[in-house]
């Protein structure tokens, strides 16, 4: 009947949290036997990732692991039977490592690019006749470990207990390596930054100074000023909201504030040109990486705009959610 308990055994096997641990182990181990010139090695890893990725969500709740706007799914993952005859539907990796900015301390912007860089670079390999991995460069592994640090971290489960010793050690030597070559690329842009600010007269100097303004807000990216560490001029840092820390309501102004954490994704001077494209050349820079942010939002935005429609528009998007 309709409404009756499912068998519990059957959301397990769907989204398990214990089973997504012991199966992103078990791809890791196997990536382990392989040489690391070996497709197969690179491609256990990444296939292992996205378990370990929806991981965090099933520890949670399964629901949080069902495809947007399937009821039947949802009921399937709160163990209620359906009489759907497709069965219940898992969310993208897409919608995953979206929501896991919320629930995983640590997984900010970075992070989620870091896996939908993995992600995409498995998919190249399954789904197109590229030869993704060969022609991948090294900074894969360093980001895979990341990635897989902070989501471990965040299960309370040891990183060495599911990817191999080896490996991880390999990762952090890359990562030291790479971490070198940008701190090497950026010297290079401060020295040339600061041979153009030296030619520079006062006058040109007042004249790029007085044409610094913020690009438009592409929100939910957050720009402002911060002084260039060259020239000491405004500069453009942008910054990319990650998860909240803190939300409260503020009964004077009659507005939600919200506590941010930011990651600096990256810095223009009008000056001296100086362009830090991303957020490991901000860091390198010497310009902090996260940042934390109030951002206020209007009690009743949009709420006049959405009690204007008619019934008809109203009703036909209700029922596109619940078709």
């Amino acid at each position: 009947m309709l409404g009756e308990p499912d068998s519990i055994c059957e959301v397990k096997l769907m989204w398990s949290y214990d089973e997504f641990v012991a199966k992103a182990e078990l791809y890791f181990k196997r990536s382990a036997n392989h040489d690391r010139v070996d497709d197969e090695f690179s491609l256990w890893l990444l296939l292992g990732l996205e378990f370990l990725l929806r991981a965090p969500l099933a520890k949670l709740h399964p629901s949080l692991l069902v495809a947007l706007n399937n009821g039947d799914s949802i009921l399937h993952a709160n163990g209620v039977r359906t009489n759907s005859r497709t069965g219940p539907k898992s969310a993208t990796i897409s919608d995953v490592i979206d929501r896991l900015q919320y629930i995983v301390d640590d997984f900010g912007a970075d992070r989620q690019a870091d896996a939908s860089y993995l992600v995409n670079l498995r998919n190249s390999e399954l789904h197109t006749s590229a030869d993704a991995l060969r022609s991948a460069d090294e900074s894969w592994l360093p980001r895979f470990a990341g990635v897989a640090r902070v989501l471990c971290s965040h299960l309370d489960v040891p990183v060495e207990d599911l990817v191999d010793k080896d490996i991880l050690r390999e990762a952090s030597a890359l990562q030291v390596k790479i971490d070198k070559e940008i701190e090497r690329q950026v010297r290079e842009k401060f020295l040339r930054a600061k041979h153009l600010f030296a030619d520079l007269t006062e006058g040109e100097v007042r004249a790029r100074r007085s044409t610094f303004s913020l690009r438009p807000d592409p929100s939910p990216n957050h720009e402002e000023p911060y002084p260039c560490p060259v020239c000491k001029s405004r500069g453009d840092l942008l910054l990319v909201p990650g998860r909240t820390v803190k939300r409260r309501f503020d009964e004077e102004d009659n507005q939600f504030v919200q506590d941010v954490i930011f990651v600096a994704r990256s810095f223009d001077c009008p000056v001296c040109k100086l362009n830090l494209p991303d957020t490991s050349s901000v860091a390198a820079a010497g310009i902090r990486r996260v940042h934390q942010r109030s951002v206020e939002e209007d009690r009743y935005e949009g709420w006049e705009d959405s009690t204007r429609e008619d019934d008809g528009s109203a009703w036909a998007r209700f029922s596109s959610l619940i078709d």
